[in-house]
């Protein structure tokens, strides 16, 4: 979707909620939420809409409050308070609408504010501290995380050597790659590591990009030779002997070509 067009749209939900009786405040999140960085072509729209006790079902059981209602195909029931609305050109909407006493039930990172009429503002800041102060004690040694990388590489390359390749690959390229991020750290999104991983590392980021393009092989001795190479500067359980082991597998079971 055109910038113009992605703002004309929030600017045009504003209008309703400002107008909407039920409605006592809105936000929009992620890329809709970043004030420093203004939506591309290639931005969905993530809002989240409070209204007041009692109102949120009907919202969410009517979505013709949208923009361009006659075009939505797809809606995706998400959560409870969660849908995920897909427009005829491909355009994913995601909204989700709460009751004012549910407020607390959200995460939040980056968001901003576009409608408050109930002095929301100092809730919504008490959310997204939350929100960091949960991600920071959520396995902060990085113990548990590196523990699942090391068993993911290992069954992953050996359900692939067996000739089980999607389950291989799922692994190896799902959720070996997921935390092995985590584990590099950050700083720009603490709900998903993936976001944004380029401006943070971006020479990784090119690495592991390069990587995840190639066969499995190829990937699955990248990511061994990165976890070799960066982890021991950051865990003090991610010894060099152990992700020997690892390096030494990955080249046993799926040997260069």
């Amino acid at each position: 979707m055109e910038p113009h067009k992605h703002r004309a749209w929030v600017e045009q939900l504003v209008g309703w909620a400002q107008g909407n009786v039920d409605v006592v405040g809105m936000i929009g999140a992620g890329s809709t939420g970043d004030a420093e960085r203004e939506a591309d072509q290639f931005s969905d729209h993530d809002v989240l809409v409070f209204t007041r006790d009692g109102a949120a079902a009907a919202l969410r059981s009517d979505l013709s409050w949208l923009p361009d209602p006659e075009r939505i195909v797809y809606v995706h029931v998400e959560t409870v308070h969660g849908r995920g609305v897909i427009y005829d050109d491909g355009h994913l909407f995601e909204v989700a609408v709460i009751d004012g006493a549910e407020l607390e039930v959200i995460r939040l990172n980056e968001y901003s504010v576009l409608v408050d009429k109930a002095g929301l503002a100092s809730r919504l800041e008490t959310v997204a501290d939350r929100t960091e102060a949960e991600a920071q004690t959520d396995d902060p040694d990085g113990v548990a995380r590196y523990g699942h990388f090391l068993q993911d590489m290992i069954v992953g390359v050996n359900r692939y050597a067996r000739g089980e390749r999607l389950s291989g690959n799922s692994r190896i390229r799902g959720r070996a790659t997921s935390n092995l991020l985590s584990l590099l750290g950050n700083p720009a999104d603490n709900l998903d590591p993936h976001r944004r991983f380029e401006a943070a590392h971006p020479a990784l980021a090119r690495r592991l990009d390069a990587a995840l393009d190639a066969p499995l092989p190829v990937t699955a001795r990248e990511l061994a030779a990165i976890a070799r190479e960066e982890l021991p500067k950051r865990l003090d359980v991610a010894t060099t002997e152990i992700l020997d082991v690892l390096v030494d597998l990955v080249e046993g079971l799926l040997p260069s070509r």
